[in-house]
């Protein structure tokens, strides 16, 4: 069981379902106490795990409050490795299971990433079937021009990415730290995986694809006032270099 801490970042390959719970724990207890002690430090709070899920006044402060701008940041620059091999380690647990890659998504829901978590513990290898559908329905359905591609991308995200935000923020009541910054990492992610699926673009047009989506996204929330216009703005600085880093990867 392995596994060199090099590899832990490809996402290429497959992950089996014991070093995936091993590392997974340890990475999510690591990380939780690494944010704790950024939040003491710099804010004066207390942070728990709750606040991932449901969000609270520490999460609100620390988008809206000047004197927690340190901790803002911090906690930002600390996610980004952490989101890159969660997100990695996942992709690779999925393949190895033999479930879509879109399942990602999950990962960054409130409540169902525990549920998804304990599941790909659980499930055992199995071997792709040759005849599945699924990829060459998925082939027909992107165009491979720039233009459409592009616009796939921006559209085929926009719907879950809406639904995601709907469920944390309307159904559950919660907007907290991992649907935060999650969803703009799904954003880039997808948006990029969808543009580039028959062929590799250049970098800084998948950003702008990224990028496009991003602006599109904040102008569903706003119109169906799903999110304030306010807090789309005030969450800007965070969630656009958050959605870069997504199509990058």
């Amino acid at each position: 069981m392995s596994v060199r801490a090099a590899g832990l970042w490809r996402w290429n390959g497959t992950l089996d379902r014991g070093p995936f719970a091993l590392i997974g724990t340890g990475l999510a207890l690591l990380k939780y106490g690494i944010d704790a002690a950024i939040v003491r430090l710099f804010a004066g709070r207390t942070w728990t795990p709750v606040n991932y899920w449901f969000g609270g006044d520490t999460f609100g402060d620390l988008l809206t409050n000047p004197a927690m701008a340190t901790a803002r940041w911090a906690l930002l620059a600390v996610s980004i490795p952490f989101l890159s091999l969660g997100a990695a380690m996942t992709v690779r647990r999925l393949r190895s299971a033999d479930l879509p890659v879109w399942l990602l998504v999950t990962f960054f829901v409130p409540a169902l990433n525990f549920i998804f978590f304990v599941m790909l513990m659980l499930l055992p290898p199995r071997r792709p079937d040759p005849q599945d559908p699924g990829n060459a329905f998925l082939g027909r359905l992107i165009p491979r021009s720039r233009f459409g591609s592009a616009l796939a991308g921006m559209l085929m995200t926009l719907l879950p990415a809406t639904l995601v935000i709907l469920l944390g923020a309307q159904v559950w009541n919660t907007y907290g730290w991992g649907l935060f910054l999650g969803t703009p990492f799904l954003i880039g992610f997808f948006s990029t995986l969808i543009y580039e699926y028959h062929q590799p673009r250049r970098l800084k047009d998948s950003v702008g694809v990224t990028l496009a989506s991003l602006g599109l996204l904040s102008a569903a929330l706003t119109l169906f006032a799903i999110e304030g216009i306010i807090c789309i703005l005030m969450a800007a600085p965070l969630a656009v270099p958050i959605a870069c880093f997504g199509s990058w990867m």
